[in-house]
């Protein structure tokens, strides 16, 4: 019930800066596994002036690339309660009610693909001043500025582009327009794609001009993931019969304002979604404000765009609070 990564701590900053799909792996999940922290730790132990990265560090650099999923560390993948991954109930209970409130508790999402491993210059490892001046100590920050600028350019050649979006805004949304906003944003192009590769096969010399499209795909937005706790106005379900709708009307549509009392959880990997309504502990309470909560984690992602989107899916506009990790 739910999107388990497992990484090697040991190889996984490598891994990142070779390829984008390790960063995919990592912003689709729900839950993390970061294995091989022993073998860290020992190699930490055995050279401890390294520059070598410790579990913090990949955790760092996992939590950059997804603020809210949960990361268990491990040694040779030993789960301790097998519940943590088989009974995580990531698509309807209330885990994911606390996950996502986590988000806004703490003090604000990390600046992940803006501050890579090493970027402030720091050399990752303390030394005394026996046996060189303070000339030579400063040779060596020299020396680790310089694999600081190279740490950079390797680490944010496949993961500078991703990052994560929070939204946070007062009300409720209608089901159709959210629905409608969610194919438009994670389906773009669909029609423009189509038509050019229709030509391409009719007429080869178009290649030029799909060359150019794929460029310019190159910056296109691409959504990995998308996790949403909202409030919705009820509306009826045409997938049941008659005799259950009327008493989901009656359990669940508030008569004074036509909103439903359940919350509704919103999933996204990649071009599949999914809005439905959570389990019943998920529940409004009367008098209980109603927030919806969205985010998304892609790559080369247009915040404005996405929150003017996210705005007009609902019907009374109220103020918007927008946290992100550019």
């Amino acid at each position: 019930d739910g999107i388990i990564t497992l990484v090697d701590g040991v190889h996984i900053l490598k891994q990142l800066a070779t390829t984008e799909e390790a960063a995919q792996q990592i912003a689709y999940a729900d839950r993390i596994i970061l294995n091989k922290v022993d073998l860290l730790e020992q190699e930490k132990k055995k050279t401890p002036h390294s520059d070598g990265p410790t579990a913090d560090d990949v955790e760092s650099k996992l939590r950059q690339l997804h603020p809210t999923a949960p990361i268990l560390r491990t040694s040779f993948s030993k789960i301790p309660d097998l519940d943590w991954i088989l009974g995580a109930d990531c698509f309807g209970g209330s885990d994911r009610l606390e996950e996502l409130e986590s988000i806004w508790d703490n003090a604000g999402l990390p600046s992940g693909n803006q501050t890579p491993l090493g970027q402030d210059g720091s050399h990752g490892h303390s030394h005394s001043h026996h046996g060189h001046d303070g000339q030579d100590c400063q040779d060596c920050q020299h020396q680790a500025h310089e694999n600081a600028k190279e740490n950079h350019h390797h680490h944010h050649h496949h993961t500078e582009s991703i990052s994560t979006i929070a939204f946070q805004q007062p009300g409720s949304l209608d089901l159709v327009k959210l629905n409608a906003w969610l194919a438009d944003i994670l389906w773009p192009n669909q029609d423009e794609m189509d038509k050019v590769l229709t030509s391409m096969l009719s007429h080869p010399s178009t290649a030029a001009g799909v060359h150019s499209m794929q460029k310019e795909s190159m910056q296109q937005q691409e959504i990995f993931r998308i996790k949403g706790i909202v409030s919705a106005a009820y509306r009826e379900d045409y997938d049941i019969d008659e005799e259950k709708e009327r008493q989901n009307r009656q359990d669940y549509c508030l008569a004074d304002t036509g909103l439903d009392r359940r919350r509704f959880i919103v999933q996204a990997v990649h071009d599949l979604w999914e809005v439905y309504p959570g389990s019943d502990d998920l529940i409004f309470q009367p008098g209980e404000k109603r927030v919806c909560k969205l985010v998304v984690i892609g790559k080369h992602l247009k915040e404005q765009e996405l929150r003017s989107g996210f705005q007009n899916c609902f019907s009374k506009k109220e103020g918007l609070v927008v946290g992100s990790n550019p």
